[in-house]
């Protein structure tokens, strides 16, 4: 070999090294998958269910305390913890980690990279959405509030039907930016209204 050709010599070993390892990398990730697909499908159910429970405890939910205490911070506290643990037993199956160093630091580090971003994902999300929801739960007890404090009652089922404390039977037809809009049973040309204000609360009943 000429003098001058000696310099390809590393390069193009370490290129071929380089390429090598990229392709057996690739060889064994597709492997893999296909080896046990069935249980990465199952992780990232897992996966979800991580950013399902933070998204969910923290969003707001119109319950007392009670309902609050048990439903909203136990009830998806224990599917954070349920998904954390299946997804960790899933991939030490994928893995093949056992309980000794370093596979088991391996699997735990694993474990914390994925589900910790998950458990903020769906922290953030929920606060997002938070302070929305709040403020419409808020209103929507107003209302409730409202008719009953004013005599309103409800016929029941599905029907968006009410009765007035004068007796009319009032039927929703239309949401406006200032009201609600009803008919009245029996009378064709004729509305009544309950007023809103920008919050969308109930702030005044205006009879036909």
């Amino acid at each position: 070999m000429r003098k001058k050709d000696k310099g390809w010599i590393a390069p193009t070993l370490l290129g071929s090294a380089v390429a090598g390892a990229g392709l057996s990398f690739g060889r064994d990730a597709y492997k893999l998958a296909k080896d046990n697909w069935q249980l990465m499908l199952l992780a990232f159910v897992f996966m979800g269910g991580t950013v399902y429970g933070m998204w969910n405890m923290v969003r707001g939910h119109a319950r007392g305390i009670t309902g609050t205490l048990f439903r909203t911070v136990m009830f998806n506290g224990l599917i954070v913890l349920a998904s954390v643990f299946c997804f960790t037993l899933l991939l030490s199956l994928i893995l093949g980690a056992d309980d000794h160093p370093p596979g088991a630091a391996k699997l735990y580090t694993t474990v914390a990279l994925v589900q910790v971003p998950l458990a903020l994902l769906g922290l953030i999300i929920g606060l997002i959405q938070r302070r929305r929801r709040v403020r419409e739960i808020r209103t929507i007890r107003h209302n409730e509030d409202f008719l009953e404090e004013r005599g309103f009652r409800t016929v029941g089922g599905n029907d968006a039907t009410i009765i007035a404390p004068d007796g009319s039977e009032l039927k929703f037809e239309d949401l406006r930016a200032d009201a609600y809009v009803f008919k009245i049973a029996g009378r064709r040309s004729v509305r009544a209204k309950i007023l809103i204000d920008e919050k969308g609360r109930m702030v005044e009943y205006v009879p036909a």
